[in-house]
């Protein structure tokens, strides 16, 4: 949270994150939004902001629902437009959710894609591998545009490394690297 006079903001950024929100254990909303609400009345917060929420967030839910309750006025407005859709279980299940005309393009350009490199798929996983990975990652993050580049500043690549390296040591993280004749390309 941060603060500034009579108002709180849920931090979030938009260029890090499509969605913010509270992190909650399950069951515990009940507990949990009471005590925030009442935290920032002694804070003496008349105006609490929280931006980029999913609709269906719990705190959405919750806030609309009770701050009548609480003598609060809720109010929530849509800014932006993220496109979404829940994933198969596997590869061909995704090509069976395409057109066939885009199924039959995704089908040419693999083929084109073997015709023209061998293609291999690195996994990082591991707490050993991340810093080589992260340095791969970095470089051809900001080789692919000029935006990226500018976005991928040092308070940002630290950030970003910082991040791969702790969900490496918490099992969590995935890194996938496409090598084109053995050079990362993706």
């Amino acid at each position: 949270l941060t603060f500034a006079g009579d108002s709180a903001r849920l931090v979030s950024d938009s260029d890090l994150i499509d969605y913010s929100d509270f992190i909650i254990a399950p069951l515990r909303e009940g507990e949990f939004f009471p005590a925030i609400v009442d935290y920032l009345r002694r804070e003496g917060i008349r105006r609490f902001t929280m931006e980029r929420v999913r609709a269906d967030s719990t705190a959405v839910s919750y806030l609309r629902d009770y701050s009548p309750l609480l003598g609060c006025e809720f109010s929530c407005e849509s800014v932006d437009v993220l496109y979404e859709m829940d994933l198969p279980e596997s590869w061909e299940g995704y090509l069976a959710l395409l057109p066939s005309r885009e199924r039959h393009e995704m089908r040419r350009k693999l083929a084109r894609l073997e015709d023209a490199a061998h293609a291999g798929l690195q996994v990082i996983e591991g707490q050993k591998d991340v810093s080589a990975a992260m340095d791969t990652f970095m470089a051809l993050f900001r080789s692919n545009r000029r935006e990226k580049a500018r976005f991928m500043t040092g308070t940002m690549e630290s950030f970003f490394r910082s991040l791969a390296a702790g969900m490496a040591e918490a099992g969590l993280l995935r890194l996938f690297l496409l090598d084109l004749d053995n050079v990362p390309a993706a």
